[in-house]
């Protein structure tokens, strides 16, 4: 893999940790106002957003990020990874289902969609090779509109 792609994969998992963190640093004021719920319900933006602008992988890795921070900093007692309620372990549990199945339908939508694209281009040059050849009755022609249509 070249050394490009390699950091256009860091910097998507960099910044996706940079938003997920983010979003703890706007809610964390907000901890005594909001119920965890709607906290939970809160940080599945930056989850979403991650998965959906930097691909599954980064969308993992906010979704894990976002469990621990959101168990760390807004589940009684805080600043522990220890939860004292039973329907917190719950929460916790279903919060981090949500946000692998939430990742992993943004990024299948991704895929499909770069599928899609990739079908209407080639489909696109169908098109106009098949435009190209409608009137060509000699063989030599046929061959250089061939040759320039698979370059």
């Amino acid at each position: 893999m070249p050394a490009s792609r390699w950091l256009m994969l860091l910097r998507g998992y960099a910044l996706a940790v940079l938003v997920t963190l983010a979003a703890t640093l706007l809610m964390y004021p907000l901890r005594q106002q909001l119920n965890t719920t709607t906290i939970a319900l809160l940080y599945l933006l930056p989850v979403t957003l991650n998965t959906t602008l930097w691909g599954l992988g980064p969308g993992l890795v906010s979704g894990f990020l976002a469990f621990m921070l959101y168990n760390y900093y807004f589940l009684k007692p805080y600043q522990t990874l220890i939860v004292h309620q039973p329907q917190d372990i719950t929460a916790l549990a279903i919060f981090f289902v949500v946000a692998v199945v939430i990742s992993q339908l943004v990024g299948r939508a991704r895929e499909n969609l770069a599928q899609a694209r990739a079908s209407e281009r080639e489909s696109t040059r169908l098109y106009e090779l098949s435009l190209a050849l409608g009137g060509v009755n000699n063989d030599r022609e046929i061959g250089q509109i061939l040759a320039a249509h698979t370059q």
